[in-house]
């Protein structure tokens, strides 16, 4: 059994529905046999998909399936860029290939998300399936990634960028983020012809310019034993 879908709702059953949808304080009465039970599912269903946001939904095929689902009727889905081969060995869906199969499916590209679990740690196992280590994710699993929806995926670069640029932005309601327009943050990374960064601007400054760096990190220069108390 699913729930109904906003289109099947009768008029006033739509506008009760977009009335909580639009005003976080508020209050409906509604009569006798007039369908509340379906406004208020409907009404959970719709905020629901727009303020959870599952991640790592490339691990296996059933959640990559799922996640197709939950993307087609609105939600957002994140898929995780950093991996080992094991996890691909094992039914993992690369992050770019999972994005090729959204769009094969009609899912609007402004649904999916990826991330990099950049620097956390990511699990290293033996043939037995043993946890034998732990690696680092990298951020710059996210341009292999774009790399490959480019050039294997055959995603047109200003589609294959939505997932590290728009998309996180509006998923995450930041307003200033994800895009290229006035009054916007000035953030902005520079690839060159093989989607390889050459230059970064943060805030309107720039912070690397063909590759040399202009602005170190507090700690990046800093000499361990002259920080020691």
């Amino acid at each position: 059994m699913s729930l109904l879908t906003l289109d099947m709702l009768h008029p006033y059953q739509k506008k009760a529905v977009n009335h909580q949808c639009t005003h976080p304080h508020s209050m409906l009465w509604v009569s006798m046999g007039l369908g509340k039970t379906v406004i208020t599912l409907t009404t959970l269903a719709h905020l629901i998909r727009t303020q959870f946001l599952p991640t790592h939904c490339n691990r296996n095929p059933i959640v990559m399936e799922q996640s197709v689902a939950w993307t087609l009727a609105g939600g957002f889905a994140d898929y995780t860029t950093s991996t080992v081969p094991r996890f691909l060995e094992e039914g993992e869906t690369s992050a770019a290939e999972a994005f090729a199969i959204c769009l094969s499916r009609k899912v609007p590209a402004d649904r999916i998300t990826w991330s990099s679990d950049g620097q956390g740690s990511l699990p290293s196992f033996d043939a037995a399936g043993k946890l034998s280590g732990l690696l680092v994710g990298s951020c710059s699993s996210l341009l292999s990634a774009l790399r490959e929806a480019v050039n294997v995926r055959d995603i047109p670069l200003e589609t294959a960028l939505l997932p590290i640029t728009a998309n996180p932005a509006a998923a995450l309601k930041l307003a200033r983020k994800g895009r290229i327009a006035p009054g916007l943050d000035g953030d902005l990374v520079v690839l060159d012809r093989n989607l390889r960064p050459v230059s970064v601007v943060a805030l309107g400054r720039v912070m690397i310019r063909e590759g040399q760096e202009l602005v170190s990190g507090t700690f990046e220069n800093m000499d361990p034993l002259e920080a020691a108390p």
